[in-house]
């Protein structure tokens, strides 16, 4: 995805052939760099990941490109004049305006954390902090079949018994001092009201500082049969990960394996 903002900037940056449009789309790139920085940064400095710390960012963000532009509009004030002007202002508002959006209807990652590890296992013993033996089902499939379920991150199908829970796994990262709380949020697809409903919400703490990322679970006992997902939420509603997978009910346990986790 990376690849392809570049790819795309570089086209737009080469097809736009008035000097006008060039400088605003120059400048709307400096400034959603400058955004996605201080998006990073600034729950680091305030040691909280919070709606005041997302405004902050943006504040900051904006002062920041005032006074490139300032330095701009004088150095260059021939360039900067008229047409200009009116276009790169518009490009800063239309950012500020895109991105509040994203964020407040929860579309913008809760920077700066991060899911590096999550899977849903059938049985989960701690032995101490971030020290787990899990029992899972291994993979039936082999070989193309596998990776192609892999790339396209299609739901796993999960063996339970009747009565038996299942296990969210699931670790994140959060940089040192930044101590949060995330949220396991299970929910399975309702078919004849075609909507999700929340089954439960656990509460859980990340500590910072982590380079493999803080390890967590949560546990479900009300399992039916169906389509099942696992969102991994801030307290705010932004969303770090979600696990997606099919609950298929069996009288005879399924065959599992087992590993360990530290």
């Amino acid at each position: 995805p990376f690849l392809f903002i570049l790819a795309a900037a570089f086209i737009a940056n080469e097809s736009l052939k008035r000097q006008y449009a060039r400088l605003a789309f120059q400048i709307t790139l400096l400034f959603l760099a400058y955004y996605s920085f201080a998006i990073y940064l600034t729950p680091i400095l305030m040691h909280e990941l919070s709606t005041r710390a997302f405004l902050l960012s943006g504040a900051a963000s904006l002062t920041a490109i005032s006074v490139v532009i300032g330095i701009f509009a004088i150095v260059s004030r021939e360039h900067f004049a008229g047409r200009s002007g009116k276009f790169v202002m518009l490009a800063v508002a239309t950012v500020i305006i895109a991105v509040n959006g994203l964020y407040f209807l929860h579309l913008i990652p809760p920077l700066p954390l991060s899911l590096m590890d999550a899977d849903i296992y059938q049985s989960l013993i701690a032995n101490a902090p971030g020290q787990y033996i899990v029992r899972y089902e291994g993979k039936n499939e082999t070989g193309i079949v596998s990776a192609v379920q892999d790339f396209f991150n299609w739901n796993k199908v999960v063996h339970v018994t009747p009565g038996s829970p299942l296990f969210a796994y699931t670790s994140v990262f959060s940089p040192t001092s930044l101590n949060v709380n995330v949220i396991h949020e299970w929910q399975y697809y309702d078919t004849a009201q075609n909507t999700w409903v929340t089954r439960g919400r656990i509460t859980l703490p990340v500590t910072g500082g982590s380079d493999g990322g803080w390890r967590t679970f949560s546990e479900e006992f009300n399992i039916i049969p169906g389509l099942w997902r696992v969102n991994v939420l801030t307290p705010a509603g932004g969303v770090v990960g979600q696990l997606g997978f099919d609950v298929v009910m069996q009288n005879i346990e399924p065959s599992l394996a087992t590993k360990e986790i530290n």
